[in-house]
């Protein structure tokens, strides 16, 4: 039921940690906990070594996401997209799906939509629900979303999921 380490089996083990220094909601220099696994690293890389699939990111830490992505070891055979959205005076994460709507309209019709967001699992926020309306919308059966749970992350399967959907036919052009 668990690994060595104590962590459920159903999760990514052997987690690393270290401290991240990014602006908090009030805008001041704040550390976070960053935890990952190097063994889901290694299959997200994988994933994001085809060309044809892109990395997205819509997140509060915004261009700040660069750092622990690349402390992470995250790397794509695409540059990373930072997808920006409006800020709102109380700086929460309300005008998320005005960012998303903009991204998704240059969207190739045939291209295949993964939404991962930690806040599906803790309860739906309006505006996790407006984000994942939007993506249905656009994307319909090429969309999958992903709510992994916010206390381990993506679970092996979910990872399974995001490579079976993700799956593309052979490419010459895909670098490994």
């Amino acid at each position: 039921m668990f690994d060595k380490g104590g962590f459920p089996k159903e999760y990514f083990g052997d987690l690393e940690t270290y401290q991240q220094t990014a602006r908090s909601s009030d805008g001041r220099p704040t550390k976070f906990p960053i935890r990952f696994s190097h063994e889901l690293i290694g299959r997200l890389n994988a994933v994001l070594a085809d060309d044809r699939v892109q990395l997205c990111w819509l997140t509060s830490w915004r261009a700040q996401v660069a750092k622990p992505a690349k402390r992470m070891g995250l790397v794509s055979a695409r540059p990373p997209v930072v997808i920006d959205y409006p800020e709102t005076r109380d700086r929460s994460q309300a005008g998320k799906p005005a960012g998303l709507e903009n991204f998704l309209r240059d969207v190739p019709p045939k291209a295949r939509v993964v939404w991962v967001d930690d806040t599906r699992h803790s309860g739906p926020s309006y505006t996790h629900t407006q984000c994942v309306e939007l993506c249905l919308q656009r994307a319909g059966q090429r969309f999958l979303p992903i709510g992994p749970d916010d206390r381990h992350g993506i679970s092996r399967a979910e990872m399974a999921r995001i490579e079976s959907f993700t799956n593309l036919p052979a490419n010459p052009k895909r670098r490994l």
